[in-house]
C-alpha cells in the first residue's frame, strides 16, 4: 500500500479532502470523527508508505494522545497532516520536529489545502471539488477559494455544495454512503450525479422546518449564545438554526451519546470570540476536548459538566 489518508467523516470539507487525497495519489482511506480519531490513528497500516491526515484539528486534553499517535506512524512512514482548525504553536512546533510535513492554514478549508497541496497529480477539474468544502465551511471568500469561485458560476457551485451538505446531515453514520460519496468525488463526479444525494438532501430540507420548530420549544438563552440539547438520532446542524432562531451570536447543541455530549457551536458576525479557542480551552477544563474555527466549532463533555461547560462557555463570549 502506497498512501493511506484518514479524514473527518462528518462534514463535506473532510469528505471532498479525502476524495481529493484518492484522485491524487490512489489512496485507501478511512473516514473517522474526533471521538475515534485517536483509536483509529493506531490502525493505519504499517505497509503504507504515506499517511495523509485531513481536517481534523485536534487541540486541548487530546493534543498530547495525538501527537504520541502521529510520532509512531512517522517513525516507520511518511506523514502529510493537512488541517485548517486552530492549532497552539508549542503544537505545531511538536508536530514538525517529528518530521511530518505540516499544511496549516486557517483562512482556508482543509479541502482547498489538499487542492493546493496536491494539484500537480490531479484532474484539471479538480478545483471544483475543493469549492465544495469552501462553501461548506463558510470559507469561499478565502485567497484561494475567491480566485476560484470567480472564475465559475456561483450559483451552480452553492447548489451542488448544498445538495451534498444536506445529504451528508441526513446521512449522519451512514458509512456505506460516505464512502461511496468519497469514491464519486474522487472521479470529478458532482454532488447531483451521486447515487441517492438528490433524495437525501430533500429529506434534510425538510426535516429543518422541524428542527426550527425544535429550537423554538427547547431553546434557552443565556447570555450571548443559546442552548438545545437535541435528542439522540436527530440529524441536522441544530447549532447553525439556533442564531436566526432565538437572536442570539452563538447556537450550542448538545447531544447525549452515552454519558458525554456531543457539543457543536456555531456563532455569526456577532460573535466576538474565536469558538474554536472556546470549546477547546472549556472542555479541557471539564474532562472533554474540542476545536474549531472561529465561528464553527465542537467538541464533547462529560455530561456531568454540561451546565457548567455551558456557563463557562458564555463567558468566553
Amino acid at each position: 500500500m502506497k498512501t493511506f489518508c484518514i479524514s473527518h467523516s462528518r462534514d463535506v470539507d473532510g469528505i471532498s479532502s479525502a476524495a481529493l487525497v484518492v484522485a491524487a495519489t490512489g489512496a485507501s482511506y478511512a473516514l473517522t470523527d474526533y471521538d475515534t480519531l485517536l483509536s483509529d490513528l493506531k490502525k493505519v497500516p504499517k505497509s503504507a508508505e504515506r499517511f495523509v491526515l485531513c481536517d481534523m484539528g485536534v487541540d486541548g486534553s487530546d493534543e498530547g494522545p495525538f501527537i504520541e499517535r502521529l510520532a509512531a506512524i512517522a517513525s516507520r512512514t511518511a506523514v502529510t497532516y493537512i488541517d485548517h482548525h486552530f492549532l497552539q504553536r508549542r503544537a505545531m512546533r511538536r508536530i514538525e520536529e517529528l518530521g511530518v510535513e505540516l499544511v496549516h492554514d486557517e483562512r482556508e478549508c482543509a479541502s482547498m489545502l489538499v487542492y493546493s497541496r496536491f494539484k500537480d497529480a490531479l484532474p484539471a477539474s479538480a478545483w471544483q471539488v475543493s469549492l465544495l468544502g469552501a462553501v461548506t465551511d463558510c470559507m469561499d471568500d478565502s485567497p484561494m477559494s475567491r480566485r476560484l469561485i470567480e472564475g465559475t458560476d456561483r450559483l451552480h457551485v452553492l447548489a451542488e455544495a448544498s445538495l451534498l451538505s444536506n445529504a451528508v446531515l441526513a446521512m449522519k453514520g451512514d458509512a456505506s454512503f460516505l464512502r461511496t460519496a468519497v469514491r464519486g468525488l474522487s472521479t470529478m463526479a458532482e454532488p447531483h450525479e451521486l447515487r441517492g444525494v438528490e433524495a437525501a438532501a430533500f429529506r434534510q430540507l425538510k426535516k429543518s422546518k422541524e428542527l426550527v420548530s425544535l429550537i423554538s420549544e427547547k431553546g434557552v438563552k443565556l447570555g450571548r449564545l443559546a442552548y438545545v440539547f437535541v435528542p439522540e438520532g436527530t440529524k441536522g446542524n441544530v447549532a447553525e438554526l439556533i442564531p436566526g432562531a432565538m437572536d442570539v451570536p452563538v447556537g450550542v447543541s448538545l447531544t447525549k451519546t452515552g454519558g458525554r455530549y456531543v457539543v457543536e457551536l456555531r456563532g455569526t458576525s456577532r460573535c466576538r470570540a474565536h469558538l474554536g479557542k472556546a470549546i477547546s480551552e472549556v472542555a479541557a477544563k471539564h474532562g472533554g476536548s474540542g476545536g474549531g474555527h472561529r465561528l464553527a466549532a465542537g467538541g464533547n463533555i462529560p455530561a456531568s459538566a454540561a451546565e457548567e461547560s455551558l456557563k463557562a462557555l458564555e463567558g468566553c463570549l
